[in-house]
């Protein structure tokens, strides 16, 4: 048996235990289950946890991205915090961003800092914007799929077909990785100049739009 396997044989076995009516606790916490699985076990595992929050506290750490990935595409109402380790072991504990958050966030702070060279920033932006695109891309398509009742596995080659932010684009947006979204690209004026931003080297003048741009994005919703 793979690693992951195990790890599922593993919570086949431990779960059932824990959430029995006999036990004397209301709450379960799981370290890091999802390690080694497969995507169609781990979209499995949150739909499990969720049914076992109906009754009981499920606290779940874990290091990989995965398992919020699973919770925002198949809609499941879940808390997700990130814990940081800071100087002299202060703890930090802060709501989660969305990976297309975090992008936005980081172009945005480097677009804003003075003391950053500007052929940096032409090096750096146009790949922290295009994986912010494809970040959100990526969670509207799965999320899509998942409501249409596709299988893990036929989303999971479709969108690695989709090899470029506008074939990302016109997955998420139409379901078809060669659809034209020309429309939509012109029917906001940023979305025309974010994707240029994305698809080249960025000049002075769009590390200034970044800078007023971003302003205005409070979720990667926001870009649909």
């Amino acid at each position: 048996m793979s690693q992951g396997e195990l790890h599922a044989l593993s919570l086949a076995l431990f779960l059932p235990r824990a959430a029995s009516p006999a036990s004397p606790f209301r709450f379960i916490v799981l370290d890091d289950p999802i390690q080694a699985m497969d995507p169609s076990k781990v979209e499995g595992f949150v739909r499990v946890v969720e049914e076992l929050a109906q009754t009981r506290q499920v606290i779940v750490f874990s290091h990989d991205d995965r398992l919020a990935s699973a919770i925002r595409q198949l809609g499941v109402t879940a808390r997700v915090v990130e814990v940081a380790r800071g100087s002299q072991s202060s703890v930090a504990v802060t709501n989660a961003q969305s990976p297309a958050l975090r992008f936005v966030s980081d172009a945005r702070a480097l677009a804003k800092d003075p003391d950053v060279p500007e052929d940096v920033k032409r090096r750096v932006l146009p790949g922290l914007c295009r994986l912010a695109i494809e970040a959100a891309a990526r969670d509207v398509f799965y999320t899509r799929q998942h409501q249409a009742g596709a299988a893990r596995e036929t989303s999971e080659a479709e969108w690695s077909d989709a090899r470029s932010v506008p074939a990302a684009l016109a997955l998420a947006l139409k379901g078809d990785r060669d659809a034209d979204i020309s429309g939509w690209r012109s029917a906001k004026p940023w979305r025309s100049k974010s994707m240029g931003i994305a698809g080249g080297e960025c000049t002075a003048e769009c590390s200034a739009t970044l800078q007023m741009r971003w302003r205005t994005y409070n979720a990667p919703s926001t870009m649909f």
